[in-house]
């Protein structure tokens, strides 16, 4: 229980704009005979349950597994038996490539770059960093419609209720119908007003608040 809200200062997580080494393009779908045109869906991110990975699958698989589209998904198992649930689900749909592992720094732009938008289907989450890291990117995102991550299409976002059965499939078909290079272009505009400088600022004054505050309680008790 909070004994006093206002305490409590929220300051929004600066971008990772600059911060991954930009790698080659094209070279990554070349890697993987992933052709140019087709649409390419990527996860991206340490792999646990409640980003709901295995679902992804699922539904690529059954659903949109077709001539047109591809489904990467790069990222560390949270466990040895994630990893084997996400490779069986996997098993004989050849448009879905794992790439399960730790993704070296030096790896993460190419993943970016090859891809057209990033999926995060998160069962219940209250910040992702990966969701930010993908907007720095200039990658449009398809997430759920969640109180704790607001956000739309003017965030580059395709957006869905994780209630409704359909909600992942019919927010990623409209994804992958939409102008995603518009919609990525969003997405890192919305990156750009993220800065650090603004967090810098938001917290300095929250702890000088804090300082003058314990301040003024050290005087009264002395008086």
């Amino acid at each position: 229980t909070l004994r006093n809200v206002k305490q409590i200062v929220v300051a929004p997580h600066g971008n990772y704009i600059g911060v991954y080494p930009e790698g080659k393009p094209g070279e990554l779908r070349r890697r993987l005979a992933i052709p140019e045109e087709a649409f390419l869906f990527l996860s991206f991110g340490l792999i646990r349950g409640y980003k709901g990975v295995d679902a992804l699958i699922d539904v690529f698989c059954h659903e949109l597994a077709d001539e047109t589209s591809y489904l990467l998904v790069a990222g560390d198992p949270h466990t040895p038996e994630v990893g084997e649930m996400l490779r069986k689900l996997a098993c004989g749909c050849d448009r879905v490539h794992l790439m399960l592992g730790f993704v070296p720094s030096d790896q993460v732009h190419a993943l970016f770059d090859a891809a057209d938008a990033a999926v995060f289907p998160f069962r219940e989450v209250f910040m992702s960093g990966s969701v930010l890291l993908a907007q720095s990117m200039g990658t449009c995102v398809v997430t759920p419609d969640l109180p704790c991550m607001p956000m739309s299409g003017a965030d580059g976002a395709f957006t869905y209720d994780p209630s409704r059965p359909e909600g992942l499939l019919r927010a990623m078909r409209r994804c992958r119908n939409a102008s995603v290079e518009q919609a990525s272009w969003k997405a890192k505009r919305s990156a750009r007003n993220r800065d650090w400088s603004t967090t810098g600022e938001i917290m300095v004054e929250a702890l000088s608040d804090r300082k003058s505050t314990r301040l003024n309680s050290s005087h009264t008790d002395i008086s």
